[in-house]
């Protein structure tokens, strides 16, 4: 299964004349104060990072359903916080991948809008499911200062990819449908979400291939890229509120302070 994780970058660009745009979503505070002076640092394992939460079933609130408890026991992940280095240990344990494979990502785009997050037919709460691993802000944290502070706008960031940015592109649609049809799914016995949630990893997996390699037919292709992309190379595209990207995007699921609390909408250019 290493197959994909050894191959050479080299040939990502067949004309060396031709450049390929990459765009990362991001906070602007996390802009402001990281991305501006650093750049953009891998820092999310990809494998890690999307694989389910056992004991979650809404990742948001945190509710834990007996079902949930269940899997995760039988896992290995139940008596561990999600996130602890002990989490992420037990997950590895779980997995059975070559150590390798965990190497940290920078997500992001090929394109600024991508198509398949707007109003997807299967998952209509994609942004919500998204929003946490790939822009690395937990939503409740934009609750209560969603309209009054700037810093909580949703920035998007673009810059001109390069063979050493090493660009992998994985169809996350493998992980991303593990909720209500997996994990929690009553009619499927302890064993049976457990083979479903390996099989599905394993899918994922084996799913990541090269941007060079890239041929189509992902059902959500999201760009990975391992190397650092220096701040001189970044360009802010635009910043918005999570309401407005919510409205605009048909980005249904993005909870926004908006959704909570009746706040008076503050208009924003």
């Amino acid at each position: 299964m290493t197959r994909f994780i050894n191959v050479a970058v080299h040939n990502f660009f067949m004309d060396e004349t031709r450049t390929q745009r990459a765009y990362h979503y991001t906070i602007k505070w996390k802009y402001d104060t990281k991305i501006k002076t650093q750049g953009l640092v891998p820092q999310s394992s990809w494998l890690l990072e999307f694989f389910p939460r056992a004991g979650e079933p809404d990742f948001l609130w945190e509710r834990r359903s007996k079902e949930g408890r269940e899997l995760g026991k039988k896992m290995g992940v139940d008596k561990h916080r999600s996130g602890t280095q002990e989490y992420k240990e037990a997950v590895k344990r779980f997995l059975g991948f070559p150590l390798e494979s965990y190497f940290n990502v920078t997500y992001g785009f090929l394109e600024p809008r991508p198509a398949f997050m707007e109003n997807h037919p299967r998952f209509p709460d994609l942004w919500a499911r998204l929003f946490h691993p790939i822009i690395g802000i937990d939503p409740m944290d934009m609750m209560d200062h969603a309209y009054a502070d700037d810093t909580r706008r949703i920035a998007l960031l673009s810059f001109d990819l390069s063979p050493t940015d090493q660009p992998f592109i994985s169809d996350h649609g493998h992980v991303v449908d593990m909720g209500p049809d997996v994990l929690w799914n009553k009619s499927l016995d302890v064993n049976q979400r457990v083979a479903l949630v390996r099989e599905n990893m394993r899918k994922y997996f084996e799913s990541l291939v090269p941007l060079s390699q890239y041929t189509g037919g992902y059902s959500l292709p999201v760009l990975m890229i391992k190397g650092s992309i220096a701040p001189e190379r970044i360009k802010i595209e635009w910043t918005k509120s999570p309401y407005q990207v919510k409205v605009e995007f048909g980005a249904k699921g993005l909870y926004t302070g908006h959704d909570y609390h009746h706040y008076p909408l503050v208009k924003v250019p």
